[in-house]
């Protein structure tokens, strides 16, 4: 097994940073689509929040793979396979924590990543022992499923778009479809992220020229999906001129939903990109109180990705401000509650540790 890559034995800050940038772009991602459905003004606020879309979640789940890697590299770089398992049998308590507590969380927050979550994770689980090259080729094959699928199913089957909802959410064949299909966040292809996740985990990423490589790497595939997409989608007849034209159209999109083949490339690459970046530059400002910030809020993930709905959400839905406001308004509410998250994490993290929420699951698993 090509298992040679070191593991770090402390907990990598640059990681904690890279989920604090995560939380906030699921924020600003979530209040946007909630409070300012379909305001495009002014496009100079607008675009950059379209273009967002998705990363912060891919970036979360990349993350989660790297965790996992990093949990079982004990059992698996010794070669020690009582110890794999019982890695093993923690992964998957904390999948099905995440995946019930995700289900008793999805009639409030529609949107919910974390019953996905529980899925990736078990799946993952059966790979921590694999070799990287098993690590890549079940990612490439998950994205091969997904295609397959989206070529001989119907991805708007259970959907009402202009309204965001799953309308046989809680039907067997609508519950199974959503899964691992054309949910949010379905098991085919978003696996794929967990799993390169697990790979980037196993690299050195303390080796400047691994660095080099994975940033190279990454920008590398950001750019030529961005690019491929946009002369295909220039080239090829628009949405609406027949069936085949719809296909490929919403196919070759960089968009999470439906989330095609380049939409998985450009937001590999992204997330590889702000990783290491992100690991680059807590080494070199450790003790900046911005550095010190982001990792702070990234080790409350759990808590600070159930707060910004029940909390944040909760409020604007309490004074009526919930739906239906200008972009701008949605972009301030979500400055404010990140300001707050920080914050939170902050006071939370210096007198207790690990989050609430996060608490809870180690305790439960």
């Amino acid at each position: 097994m090509d298992n040679s890559s070191p593991a770090p034995k402390e907990r990598n800050p640059g990681l904690d940073v890279a989920r604090g940038l995560a939380v906030m772009l699921m924020i600003l991602t979530n209040y946007r689509l909630v409070m300012s459905w379909g305001d495009t003004s002014p496009a100079w606020l607008s675009y950059p929040l379209v273009l967002m879309e998705g990363r912060g979640a891919v970036l979360f789940v990349i993350l989660a793979g790297m965790g996992m890697s990093l949990l079982s590299a004990r059992g698996r770089m010794q070669n020690l396979p009582e110890i794999v398992e019982a890695d093993r049998r923690t992964l998957l308590k904390r999948a099905l924590f995440l995946f019930v507590v995700g289900f008793i969380y999805t009639p409030l927050w529609p949107a919910d990543i974390l019953h996905f979550y529980g899925l990736y994770i078990a799946f993952g689980s059966c790979f921590i022992a694999a070799s990287n090259r098993s690590l890549l080729s079940a990612a490439g094959a998950v994205l091969a499923a997904f295609c397959l699928l989206y070529t001989g199913l119907d991805y708007g089957a259970g959907w009402n778009f202009e309204t965001q909802e799953y309308l046989d959410f809680w039907s067997p064949a609508g519950l199974v479809r959503h899964l691992f299909f054309n949910g949010y966040h379905p098991f085919f292809p978003w696996a794929a992220f967990l799993l390169f996740g697990m790979w980037l985990g196993r690299s050195n990423l303390s080796d400047p020229e691994n660095r080099k490589r994975l940033l190279t790497g990454g920008a590398i595939a950001l750019i030529l999906a961005e690019t491929v997409s946009a002369l295909a989608v220039s080239l090829l007849p628009g949405p609406s001129t027949g069936p085949l034209w719809d296909w490929l159209h919403y196919f070759l999109l960089t968009k999470a939903m439906p989330p095609g083949p380049l939409f998985v490339i450009s937001t590999l690459g992204s997330g590889t990109v702000v990783i290491v970046l992100c690991v680059i530059v807590s080494q070199r400002f450790r003790d900046s109180g911005a550095i010190r910030s982001l990792a702070a809020t990234g080790g409350l993930t759990l808590t600070n990705y159930v707060s910004h709905v029940v909390v944040g959400m909760g409020i604007m839905e309490g004074l009526g401000y919930l739906y239906e406001q200008p972009l701008w308004f949605a972009v301030v509410w979500a400055m404010v509650f990140i300001i707050i998250s920080v914050s939170f994490s902050l006071w939370w993290g210096s007198r207790f540790g690990r989050g609430p929420l996060e608490r809870l699951m180690r305790r439960v698993t």
